[in-house]
């Protein structure tokens, strides 16, 4: 079993994070590091680790899908 997060600003997803039995681990897009560093401090708190990776693509369905033309 796992929970899913999604970190989103101006109806786009800029990083998913994955809580379950292995930790906290995080998948952020380019660009995006200063900004979910802010937030996953607010929810996690500055004692719990977290692993996180920066990749050109989230995994999995995102939660908000860019708006079609």
């Amino acid at each position: 079993m796992e929970d899913i997060v999604y970190f989103t600003t101006n109806g786009k997803t800029y990083a998913k994070g994955f809580f379950n039995q292995n930790g906290h681990s995080f998948y952020i897009l380019p660009g995006y590091e200063g900004m979910f560093d802010r937030q996953v401090k607010h929810y996690l708190g500055p004692d719990v680790e977290f692993y996180f990776e920066v990749i050109p693509h989230l995994p999995g369905p995102d939660l908000c899908p860019p708006e079609v033309p």
